[in-house]
């Protein structure tokens, strides 16, 4: 019994979480491209199944499928660690985040917001080495922009998450959430938001903070020397991102679960 409630339970919700998380990034990649086509008067992506919605499906299996290139010039064992080091901390961030009442958090720790604050830091150093290792001008600009970008953004969204602190009266997002809270405190609250979802915008390379990715400038950016599966690896992180800071921000700001 002590190792279905230690080991076997926690991993299922570990392994359904890691699941749902790839899944909706695949098909917010989905969602953005039918949105941007309907701006533009086309029908976007729609032979993969219907509606194309089997279009992320057929993404993958591409991804998957081709030809792994490493160039020459490259660091490789850090040019290898970079898409890592992406990907990774934006999934743990999750464990600490609450989605229901019956299932709170997969770690429910009363350090859930300072481990929010390190993880998240944590991600520029992947974007960082990718830069580097891969021995290209552009691709050290587009990292030196990215963690610069993320570095100063993440001081006054430290700031903002503090002052909930404050006013929570404790580490934990679960008592965030379960915790009542006085009718001035969401007045404060929702006075932040904006600040908070701009924040947001600059952590996650949305425009019009997407400098990183400047095409005329940079070509693709810290992923130009990426190819295959180690660039969906990138782009898996970043949509990943904007899941977790929206399901933060509805943590915090909106009472989560509740």
């Amino acid at each position: 019994m002590d190792w279905l409630n230690l080991v076997i339970l926690p991993a299922i919700r570990v392994i359904i979480m890691i699941f749902v998380l790839l899944t909706g990034a695949a098909y917010l990649t989905w969602y953005e491209r039918k949105l941007i086509s309907r701006f533009q008067i086309r029908y976007g992506p729609n032979r993969a199944g219907i509606y194309g919605l089997l279009q992320p499906a057929a993404d993958g299996i591409k991804a998957i499928f081709k030809e792994e290139i490493i160039p020459n010039h490259v660091d490789k064992v850090i040019y290898l660690m970079g898409p890592a080091l992406a990907l990774i901390p934006a999934i743990v961030i999750w464990a600490v985040i609450p989605i229901a009442k019956e299932t709170p958090a997969i770690a429910d720790v009363n350090i859930g917001f300072l481990w929010i604050l390190a993880i998240a830091g944590v991600e520029s150093y992947g974007l960082i080495l990718a830069g580097w290792s891969s021995n290209n001008n552009y691709s050290l600009l587009g990292a030196l922009r990215s963690s610069a970008q993320m570095i100063s953004y993440e001081l006054p969204m430290g700031v903002f998450l503090a002052s909930v602190l404050m006013l929570a009266g404790s580490f934990s997002l679960v008592e965030l959430v379960q915790n009542p809270r006085p009718w001035w405190e969401w007045i404060w609250l929702w006075a932040m938001f904006p600040f908070f979802f701009i924040c947001i915008l600059a952590e996650t390379n949305r425009a019009p903070f997407d400098l990183p990715e400047t095409e005329n400038e940079l070509v693709a950016g810290y992923q130009t020397e990426y190819g295959g599966m180690k660039f969906s690896l990138f782009m898996i992180a970043e949509y990943i991102n904007m899941i977790t800071t929206s399901t933060i921000m509805a943590t915090i700001f909106f009472g989560g679960w509740k």
